[in-house]
């Protein structure tokens, strides 16, 4: 009888874990919000697998909307992402960052490479339009910034345990304004690299992606998606996931387009 109840907790506990998803945090406007994994998008194996994770309920409050964020990870390292916002109310800030592990650990010469995109549309339906504005801004002081005196919407940076580094590539900054009717303008994309990193004798364990930014109200839709990746000078940096967070943020899109047309009708 015991081994009966043995088998049937085995059977259970096998039917039971492959619907518990592994999850990982993003700081969203300084609070922690859970994304879940979706293994059936994982690509590559091993130390080679990127780890992909999307939020599982969308947020809202009085003044916004986050009705999708995805984010892509990969420990050699790799941080890619996609974010779509609704700013319903009064102009909002908004502020993400996004960290991932290095291993192993990148110490001395290196090479470091960006991107960032965003695209905005009109949430005002009536005439006359009053156009949408994004505004970047400066990320938490503890965050250093490339030095150039332009605030930056998005800021890459890496630590060793010790000292928190820019890698050099701030994008998509001060701001832009599209005074368009309600249709979808695209701000960038932004890129640099690849270029030499900075260079770290204890090793680069950790890199950070923080994206802070402040839209415009009145139900004004932005979507936006970037990337960046350090490696050890030897390799050519490699992005073979882009078009992975590329086609999820125009599925975003589409998303919030269609809450957007739901919410005309």
């Amino acid at each position: 009888m015991k081994k009966i109840w043995v088998i049937l907790v085995v059977l259970l506990l096998l039917t039971i874990s492959p619907v518990i998803a592994k999850q990982t945090t993003v700081k969203v406007n300084g609070q922690p919000v859970v994304l879940e994994e979706k293994p059936e998008v994982v690509e590559g194996t091993g130390d080679n697998a990127v780890a992909f994770y999307e939020l599982a309920t969308p947020v809202k409050t009085a003044d916004y909307e986050i009705v999708g964020l995805v984010a892509a990870f990969k420990e050699d390292p790799f941080i890619s992402y996609g974010i779509a916002v609704i700013d319903t109310g009064a102009p909002s800030s908004f502020s993400f960052s996004f960290n991932n592990a290095v291993s192993p650990e990148i110490i001395g010469p290196n090479q470091v490479e960006s991107s960032m995109s965003l695209s905005t549309t009109d949430g005002d339906i009536t005439s006359p339009f009053n156009g949408v504005t994004v505004t970047a801004l400066a990320p938490p002081a503890a965050i250093p910034v490339d030095g150039d005196g332009i605030t930056e919407l998005q800021v890459t940076t890496v630590t060793d345990g010790v000292v928190r580094q820019n890698i050099g590539h701030d994008l998509g900054g001060p701001g832009v304004t599209f005074p368009n009717p309600p249709e979808s303008n695209t701000w960038g994309p932004f890129e640099e690299g690849p270029t030499a990193g900075p260079e770290s004798s204890n090793g680069w364990d950790n890199i950070q992606i923080d994206v802070n930014f402040q839209g415009s109200g009145g139900g004004d839709i932005f979507t936006l998606n970037g990337r960046s990746n350090i490696n050890p000078e030897r390799n050519v940096p490699e992005f073979p996931t882009v078009a992975l967070p590329a086609a999820l943020v125009v599925g975003l899109i589409g998303a919030v387009l269609f809450i957007q047309k739901t919410k005309e009708d």
